[in-house]
């Protein structure tokens, strides 16, 4: 018995004709040399012009690094509400990098 033969990337027809994206995926898929992957899986991608400028400067934050900023600048008090929130949401963060983050806060567990 044969196992069966997987299609040719020319074959497929792309998920959705065009998707938008911000910065997170368009950074970490050129990082890990799979930005190619784009093409072959959807018709388009379209980004703003200040997602492409963050890339070509390279001034690209994460949620947490805008948290901590937000919290030097004294726009927020307490970072540990706003992680407990992200992480109800949906957005996972190991417990070293929280624990890291948290501790640049100036705040413990």
């Amino acid at each position: 018995m044969s196992s069966p033969s997987r299609p040719s990337s020319a074959s497929w027809k792309p998920l959705v004709a065009e998707v938008i994206s911000n910065t997170s995926p368009l950074l970490y898929l050129y990082r890990i040399q799979a930005i190619d992957l784009l093409p072959t899986m959807f018709g388009g991608a379209w980004t703003s012009s200040a997602v492409v400028q963050e890339l070509r400067a390279g001034r690209v934050w994460g949620t947490l690094r805008v948290l901590l900023e937000a919290k030097t600048r004294g726009l927020v008090e307490n970072l540990t509400p706003l992680v407990d929130r992200l992480e109800r949401t949906g957005m996972r963060i190991s417990s070293s990098v929280r624990l890291r983050v948290l501790a640049l806060a100036g705040e413990s567990e």
